[in-house]
């Protein structure tokens, strides 16, 4: 069996909850990359991510570093 798919999803808020938890119960690792630790709850998702990760989501160097210095570096395709 092949390694787990890791997904990540920038600020997956309103409409992007629900590729969310698609993606989640599919079997793949969910990275959420948000502007707080809070938009889970407060968009719905709380319950369908494996990871979070803080960065300025108006600022591709912000995301790209947090991933940078994540555990994810290097695991991630980024599609912009």
């Amino acid at each position: 069996m092949g390694e787990q798919m890791i997904v990540a999803f920038v600020e997956p808020s309103f409409y992007g909850v629900d590729f969310v938890e698609r993606t989640y119960r599919k079997g793949c690792k969910v990275i959420a990359i948000g502007s707080s630790a809070d938009n889970p709850r407060k968009y719905g998702y709380e319950d369908y991510y494996d990871d979070f990760l803080i960065a300025n989501i108006r600022d591709l160097k912000s995301i790209f570093y947090a991933i940078k210095d994540s555990v994810y570096d290097g695991r991630l395709l980024l599609l912009i």
